[in-house]
């Protein structure tokens, strides 16, 4: 998709945030071929992760020196401590952990909620370039964030619970993409803050209820935040200057 299409989509706001698999944005179904293209990031993303699971199994959050396939994923996440002590390493797991999962429902969500119904839909109204910067900008943005803050909190606080979850796991997963796209529909759709609304009251039932960690909600409603800046600058600024 050029950039001048995309500036049109942005304008225009009659389009809803969800567009079916097999559709284009219009609602006329499309064939193979044409989903495909259509959806390139979605696709890829779904095949990587998944064949990443069968060769390889899951990830874990702590174990990681039981089989050589924790141990090879383990070094694919984001390990806070890592800014400090293998900045190199650090950098490349804020691109590998958006790929690898820690369990089935871990990698479920991210596949069905995240891809099949957020990400796609994303993709098929303003291409997958707007799809894959948004979607791993804020990745970067919130792997950096949280170690900033955690190191400075560890450092000032060493005995503080919360700082000290930080260090004793390491963190991966696509969900923080799926919500920077749902912060980016919030700026670019009329109707995106409902999603954004749903999200949140999900997040507050899956702390309170479920009892999800603090800290996965925190993050997820930075993503959000993080996805609508990053898709005011994609939009206003990086469009305006390479359309010229």
């Amino acid at each position: 998709m050029r950039l001048g299409d995309i500036s049109q989509q942005v304008s225009d706001k009659r389009l809803l945030p969800f567009v079916w698999p097999w559709a284009n944005p219009s609602g006329q179904g499309l064939s193979v071929k044409e989903v495909l293209l259509s959806r390139k990031f979605s696709f890829a993303y779904l095949l990587i992760s998944w064949m990443l699971v069968m060769l390889l199994g899951f990830a874990s959050n702590r174990d990681c020196h039981s089989t050589w396939q924790l141990n090879l994923l383990c070094d694919q996440a984001i390990w806070l401590i890592k800014i400090k002590t293998d900045p190199i390493g650090f950098i490349q797991s804020l691109i590998t952990s958006a790929w690898i999962h820690n369990g089935i429902e871990h990698l479920l969500f991210v596949s069905i909620i995240g891809i099949v119904i957020i990400i796609q839909s994303f993709e098929s109204q303003y291409g997958s370039r707007f799809t894959v910067f948004v979607f791993f900008i804020t990745h970067i943005l919130i792997g950096i964030t949280f170690a900033i803050l955690f190191n400075i909190g560890i450092s000032w606080w060493p005995d503080n619970e919360y700082f000290q979850y930080g260090f004793e796991r390491n963190w991966m997963g696509g969900s923080v993409g799926f919500y920077a796209i749902i912060g980016a529909f919030s700026f670019l759709r009329c109707r995106g803050w409902f999603l954004v609304s749903i999200l949140l009251s999900f997040e507050v039932i899956n702390h309170l209820v479920l009892g999800t960690s603090i800290h996965i909600s925190m993050i997820h409603t930075l993503c959000l935040v993080y996805g609508n800046l990053v898709s005011r600058f994609y939009t206003r600024v990086l469009i305006p200057k390479f359309a010229r």
